[in-house]
């Protein structure tokens, strides 16, 4: 009897994978006759190749306005992964685009403008590519260097993110870059007070997080400090409060957070000081110092 199950498992995985092999090879030929030309991209490829349009349908050059690097996130407008990232890709561009890094959305067929708009995507930062696709599954990020040669090719937007770290930019600038257009826009549009900023990286359910907030919401401390909460993750975050989620991990990253909860006070001069794992009484004294 075990014989026969075991044959009939043998089987049954036989024919789902002829069938999943006969379903991709129907996908590509589908993209195959349907577009014009075909790009297999790869690290060290170069990116000068592709022919892209702007959403007037003008071809781009990615050369013109170039910066040290380009952040390419190639997605499609039916895929949700793709549609999620958006939000990711928008806090990189708030972050990296002021100096170091053009941001791209290569939108594989039609662009999404309306819902690239709506998490927070410049128009100009939106393109298709002209009449083709590239050989890769969505979402894609690439990283191109100043003469637009592949140095990161990856389809986790985390290994993406985990990359940029990599990549000769000054960290305290990038630490500036994050308070200036992430944190300060938050205090200006709740009207909070010019007082020291207290970021709290916060998860869902975690007790020693609970246990922290009766310690941020105490009187003393919200005299101090004008707090700013930033979510791991969206899972049970009230509708409210979405805007606060820290979204792919990408700020906790940033300033290598590790544990839940932690804490950044940031002066005046945009200096941070980062409190980890510690005991509720010590956190309280630190804050207060």
């Amino acid at each position: 009897m075990t014989k026969g199950k075991n044959y009939l498992y043998i089987v049954c995985a036989f024919i789902l994978g002829v069938l999943l092999t006969v379903f991709i090879m129907i996908a590509c030929y589908s993209k195959a006759s349907k577009y014009a030309k075909e790009y297999i991209l790869e690290y060290g490829d170069s990116f000068k190749e592709v022919k892209i349009l702007d959403t007037r349908e003008n071809s781009v050059n990615l050369e013109e306005n170039m910066k040290e690097y380009t952040f390419v996130f190639y997605v499609d407008k039916n895929c949700r992964a793709c549609l999620n990232s958006l939000e990711t890709i928008s806090q990189i561009n708030k972050i990296y685009s002021d100096k170091y890094a053009n941001v791209v959305i290569l939108w594989e067929n039609e662009i999404e403008l309306n819902y690239a708009k709506k998490k927070g995507i410049p128009i100009e930062n939106n393109y298709k590519l002209d009449k083709a696709y590239i050989n890769t599954v969505t979402p894609t990020c690439y990283i191109l260097d100043s003469n637009l040669n592949i140095i990161f090719c990856g389809v986790g937007i985390e290994d993406m993110i985990k990359k940029i770290k990599q990549l000769d930019i000054p960290m305290d600038e990038i630490h500036n870059a994050v308070n200036r257009n992430i944190i300060e826009p938050i205090i200006q549009a709740e009207n909070k007070e010019n007082k020291k900023v207290l970021v709290y990286f916060s998860m869902i359910g975690c007790p020693d997080c609970e246990a922290a907030e009766k310690v941020i919401n105490s009187s003393d401390i919200q005299k101090k400090y004008n707090i700013v909460t930033l979510y791991r993750d969206r899972e049970n975050v009230p509708m409210e409060k979405q805007s606060k989620i820290d979204h792919s991990n990408l700020l906790s990253k940033l300033y290598d957070i590790v544990w839940y909860p932690s804490f950044l006070v940031i002066d005046e001069d945009d200096q941070y000081k980062q409190i980890g794992e510690t005991s509720i009484a010590e956190l309280k004294k630190q804050l207060l110092y």
